[in-house]
């Protein structure tokens, strides 16, 4: 009876059963788990296997925080964006120090959707509890799944557009290393808020688009935007580049804004991408520090909110599109990198984050008023 249930016979000797897929994703994930920087600050609580995520093309890699109110929406966005690609994708949820129904509500989902996974629960240490050290811990689960592939990554408040996945996969294909894609916001939650936060935006809106405008006029070759974002909901990357960078930096926040630093700082390719799009939940309570959540708070309750860091006064924007023309046209090869060590480097070019009031008195000095 023993050997009925164990491992078959062949030409007299044992072959051993290769192990379920719920076994092998545990032990790949004791390992991401073990080594630095997560070795002794990250323990494994529960994990699931839907299917067999073993081997997929692309691994799409998500963190969680107490979402069971939305991760049902978003795994079936993501869901119908895998099918409309066609590509053989992998999901991986990684959800950190969660008490809600979160991890149940994902493996029914993916489940239901057919859609292979690995679906784990970890208890991080204080130290690097958060968003950063989730979403790290998914990409490295995902660059094993798909070591020679793509790793995506968004997260769990938001809505992926149907052609997201193709999107982001085009334009890997076609020579980006790093693909920022585009955050909107649902105008049916914004238009709920406060009128202050409205406010705040429109006046953060017209003047990006007046910096923008002018800095095209002084940078017309395009070599480079006025404004280089990367956000965790929407980034695609190389796998074998992600590994070959170390992984996922892990700050307290901004992990989004570190990695495509790092990517531009070795001479790699980041291409903003409008057509690579989800949209992101505008709630009051969220779950990473120095999010969303946190800036629509403080715009409700402050007279003169922080707005968003990448404006600048026009003569800081005048001397940074200098700088850049001057680092472009001198040959090194890593121009981006070395602008921005420069930006940080010589106070010049360095600017204090403006509120609401000096952002509405620019606009008015550009004739924008």
């Amino acid at each position: 009876m023993a050997e009925a249930l164990g491992a078959p016979r062949v030409a007299g000797r044992t072959t051993p059963l290769a192990p379920s897929p719920e076994r092998a994703g545990r032990d790949l994930v004791e390992r991401v788990l073990s080594r630095p920087p997560l070795a002794g600050l990250a323990r494994l609580e529960a994990l699931a296997a839907v299917g067999d995520p073993a081997g997929a093309e692309v691994a799409i890699c998500l963190p969680l925080c107490d979402e069971a109110a939305l991760i049902g929406a978003t795994l079936d966005a993501l869901a119908a964006s895998i099918r409309r690609s066609g590509a053989a994708c992998a999901l991986v949820v990684a959800a950190n120090d969660t008490s809600d129904d979160s991890l149940r509500i994902a493996e029914a989902r993916l489940r239901a959707a057919g859609v292979p996974a690995l679906i784990l629960g970890v208890s991080l240490a204080p130290a690097i509890r958060g968003a950063p050290a989730a979403r790290r811990i998914a990409m490295d689960i995902g660059a094993a799944l798909a070591p020679g592939g793509a790793l995506l990554t968004t997260d769990a408040d938001t809505i992926a557009a149907p052609d997201w996945v193709g999107a982001n996969l085009r334009h890997l294909a076609g020579g980006a290393d790093l693909v920022c894609g585009a955050v909107d916001v649902d105008p049916g939650e914004i238009a709920a808020l406060p009128g202050r936060v409205r406010e705040c935006g429109e006046a953060e809106a017209m003047l990006h688009a007046a910096l923008d405008a002018r800095w095209r006029l002084l940078v017309p070759d395009g070599s480079r935007a006025f404004v280089q974002r990367a956000m965790g909901a929407s980034l695609a990357i190389r796998a074998p580049l992600y590994a070959a960078l170390g992984g996922l930096p892990m700050p307290a926040s901004g992990e989004d804004r570190a990695l495509a630093t790092l990517c531009r700082r070795g001479g790699r390719r980041v291409v903003a991408a409008p057509d690579a799009r989800v949209t992101a939940s505008c709630r009051l309570r969220g779950r990473a520090a120095g999010g969303m959540a946190g800036a629509l708070r403080e715009r409700i309750a402050m007279d003169d909110p922080p707005c968003d860091e990448a404006l600048v006064p026009p003569a800081v924007l005048d001397r940074r599109a200098a700088a850049w023309i001057e680092v472009s046209r001198s040959g090194m090869p890593d121009p981006h990198g070395a602008f921005e060590a420069l930006c940080e480097a010589r106070p010049d070019l360095r600017a204090a984050r403006m509120g609401l009031r000096e952002v509405r008195r620019t606009l008015r000095d550009m004739g924008h008023g």
